[in-house]
């Protein structure tokens, strides 16, 4: 519910500026991802860690249980979602405008 009020909250301003809001969701970042094998959110950093050099150094270590999440995962969570969107947009342009 509280991501579905930031949406509608940003998506005027956005259109109003003439700019193109597009909703990638935690399940299409999974399904992008799952090629390279990832299936948590370290596995997603460390992917794209490996295919993108200048965020290599920045992919932080496997958490313990009892730690909370590293501060730079919030960079990861971001590049997966772009990745994520260029990519349905590769494969299907037409049908993803249509969840835009």
């Amino acid at each position: 519910m509280r991501v579905k009020r930031i949406h509608k909250a940003i998506a005027k301003p956005v259109s109003d500026v003439g700019a193109k809001l597009a909703i990638v969701s935690r399940r299409d970042v999974r399904i992008a991802f799952a090629q390279f094998g990832a299936i948590n959110k370290q596995d997603i950093a460390d992917a794209i860690g490996r295919r993108i050099e200048a965020l290599s150094i920045r992919v932080p270590p496997p958490r313990k249980k009892w730690e909370g999440e590293d501060k730079r995962m919030g960079l990861f969570d971001a590049a997966s979602r772009a990745l994520t969107y260029y990519q349905m947009e590769e494969q299907a342009p037409e049908e993803h405008d249509a969840r835009t």
